[in-house]
């Protein structure tokens, strides 16, 4: 129903609140969640509320799956310090919510896959046996569809046929074997070519679609490949840029419209902040020594300082 939607709509701020602080820290946390519901910036970057509150008064299911998806994050990623959680509840639910958010809009289905199959992989590894097996049981349902369309279609299809359709499989592996043959012929101009650049470069425009953002949300999945194969980082915020990125290879295979898109940009900005407070600061006091210091003690930034400081009080209480 519209007010079940609404309800998750307005649970999502305090969701994308718990995820960033997991991650980020509280003040950190405070800084990315308020940025996510009141700087109208972020719709550029794909990281605004807006943009969900928007396509779910339409009816659309994205932000539904989206606020699925981070919310099984949340109980995923257990508590800050503790490489890989191994409290049963969570991982089943967790994993449940993970296979809700499938079910909803199968174009999540690498994300969740790199997510779940990592954290399998760690309670293997870490003989966490109960965990893993709280991990399959509620990543279960994620079958029902192919049950549904077995019993009431007589096919064995996974989710729906449309993934296979010409409107949507735009640029399967083929043609980018056959842009990869006309580059090493040197046919700059060759139709596959022309296809597979047009397909970059719609992804990369983000949500907004304004060709100007390219640069920004390259350098932004720079940063995410950065935390992925670095060590600094914890497991499961390299996990989270492992599936921000594999949500990214689905763009660049089926048909990029802004709401496919729009938690794969949340993931790489959270990805993007993480590096920003563990190696962009310490970048930052190594080139221009001194000047965060200075930046800080600045009164615009002392205020607000503060203010977040006051509302970090109020949160916790």
């Amino acid at each position: 129903t519209f007010l079940g939607y609404l309800a998750v709509m307005l649970m999502l701020p305090l969701v994308v609140h718990a995820l960033a602080t997991r991650f980020l820290g509280a003040t950190w946390g405070l800084v990315f969640a308020f940025s996510f519901v009141a700087i109208p910036l972020g719709v550029l970057f794909g990281s605004s509320y807006l943009q969900y509150t928007v396509w779910a008064a339409r009816g659309f299911s994205d932000p539904l799956a989206a606020t699925c998806f981070l919310a099984a994050l949340v109980l995923l990623a257990g508590r800050a310090g503790v490489r890989f959680d191994d409290r049963g509840g969570r991982a089943f639910f967790g994993a449940l919510l993970m296979a809700v958010a499938v079910v909803i809009r199968p174009n999540l289905a690498p994300g969740v896959g790199v997510i779940l199959g990592g954290m399998g992989l760690a309670a293997l590894w870490l003989r966490q046996i109960s965990r893993r097996i709280a991990l399959c049981a509620g990543f279960l349902p994620v079958f029902f569809p192919l049950w549904h369309n077995w019993y009431f279609g007589g096919v064995l299809v996974p989710f729906t046929t449309t993934m296979t359709d010409p409107l949507n499989y735009v640029m399967p592996p083929s043609a980018y074997a056959a842009a990869l043959g006309e580059l090493l012929r040197f046919d700059f101009a060759g139709e596959h070519v022309r296809r597979a650049a047009g397909q970059f470069i719609a992804l990369l425009s983000g949500p907004s679609e304004i060709v100007f953002m390219v640069p920004v949300h390259l350098t932004a999945i720079a940063l995410v490949l950065r935390v992925a194969g670095s060590g600094r980082y914890e497991p499961m915020l390299r996990l989270v840029a492992l599936a921000a990125l594999a949500l990214a290879l689905v763009g660049l295979i089926y048909v990029v419209w802004p709401r496919y898109h729009f938690l794969m940009w949340l993931l790489v900005a959270l990805a993007a902040t993480a590096w920003t407070k563990i190696d962009g600061l310490a970048l930052v006091d190594r080139c221009c020594p001194g000047w965060r210091e200075r930046g800080l003690r600045s009164f615009h930034v002392a205020r607000t300082a503060r203010a977040i400081d006051w509302l970090n009080r109020q949160a916790s209480v």
